[in-house]
């Protein structure tokens, strides 16, 4: 792993060869964990008014997470004290569970590191479908139960050879997570998992853009990051 020291500091999970052949939308780029405060810590500094606020704020979130995602590969015991903030004031579940470490983040994004890879056996795509559904816990398939379709997937065998991207299109008239998302950009090579859904509309006033016809940030929830922060190559969380 290579760290280069800053007072906020990111990992990347993709090495930079790799990025090359896949989009730059690939949920792969977070904040170290390091640089992320816990929810406790914040609610001690605040008020009881913001202490209140936050609270009912961070319960939202998990409700959010457990929609999505299913509980038994998630940290065990008391979620809440999985909680973080991150330097943009935005919340993160980051912590271990059986075979593995794992954070989410408040645009449901998710990075799933394996203690061991896992045996990839049959087509590529097949298995990558069934190593979503072992995470995730809302249909991946419309009412005909014809499984979503992929409309784009990047398999870089010469670098990795049980790679593949793949982009899943939400059922048509459903979408994703209660409808909040229209397609899923997804990674693995077996010991690294990456979930990216892409919002289908933005939240009132969650950004404000830079200039008239600017666009949101494709999260819905926060501003781009700053370019000069650092990045760390990790295979690993945090």
């Amino acid at each position: 792993m290579t760290v280069v020291e800053t007072a906020i500091r990111r990992v990347d999970y993709l090495d930079a060869e790799l990025r090359r052949y896949l989009p730059p939308e690939v949920p792969a780029l977070w904040y170290a964990e390091e640089s992320c405060e816990r929810l406790a810590h914040r609610l001690d500094a605040l008020d009881e008014q913001g202490r209140l606020y936050l609270a009912a704020a961070a319960l939202d979130f998990l409700a959010g997470v457990l929609g999505a995602y299913r509980r038994e590969i998630l940290p065990p015991g008391d979620l809440e004290k999985s909680l973080f903030v991150d330097p943009e004031d935005r919340f993160e579940l980051v912590g271990k569970a059986p075979g593995h470490k794992l954070r989410i983040d408040q645009g449901l994004r998710l990075a799933l590191v394996r203690n061991k890879p896992i045996a990839i056996e049959g087509a590529r795509l097949a298995a990558l479908r069934q190593e979503l559904r072992s995470v995730v816990c809302f249909p991946l398939g419309g009412l005909d139960r014809k499984p979503v379709v992929a409309t784009r997937t990047v398999e870089p065998k010469d670098l990795e050879p049980t790679a593949i991207y793949a982009e899943f299109d939400a059922p048509s008239g459903m979408g994703f997570i209660n409808g909040r998302f229209d397609l899923l950009r997804v990674y693995s090579d077996g010991k690294l998992l990456l979930v990216g859904p892409r919002p289908v509309v933005y939240r009132e006033n969650a950004y404000e853009p830079e200039a008239p016809g600017g666009t949101a940030p494709e999260n819905g929830l926060a501003g781009p990051v700053p370019e000069e922060e650092a990045i760390a190559i990790s295979p690993d969380l945090v």
